[in-house]
């Protein structure tokens, strides 16, 4: 797989375009032959892997896009708004560390629920109040 994976990555890359890589579950083994070939960013870089142990190994080698546990109880509308604030915390303070991260928190549901609205407004309110200035602050 890794040499079909490798032309295709030579055509976006000779194309000036960046290359993401996008694979759920645990991946964290395959991270050398995505640098190898040309990937700069992964997508959803989930926390079943060890993210923080990754960003240590790689630096900015590699951005982790993701990071947000999207299968946990705090992915879910009925989930405490108070409890869902400290996760967000927890998240940015634990992933923003030295970079290479996009912030991708997000919460599962019926996008007509308004509970989810409740919660994605919440999430967006946190981002602005605190994750989107986080270099800045910290």
């Amino acid at each position: 797989v890794k040499p079909f994976h490798k032309r295709v990555a030579d055509v976006v890359l000779n194309a000036g375009v960046l290359l993401e890589m996008h694979d759920c579950g645990v991946c964290q083994d395959f991270i050398d032959d995505w640098l190898e070939i040309g990937v700069t960013s992964w997508n959803p870089a989930q926390p079943q892997n060890d993210l923080v142990g990754i960003k240590q190994k790689y630096g900015r080698k590699l951005i982790l896009a993701g990071g947000w546990d999207s299968q946990g109880p705090e992915s879910f509308p009925e989930y405490d708004d108070d409890m869902l604030l400290e996760k967000l915390k927890e998240y940015t303070d634990k992933m923003a560390p030295g970079g290479g991260f996009v912030w991708m928190a997000m919460v599962n549901g019926n996008r007509g629920d308004p509970l989810l609205q409740h919660k994605m407004d919440l999430i967006g309110k946190f981002y602005e109040d605190y994750a989107r200035d986080w270099y800045q602050t910290h």
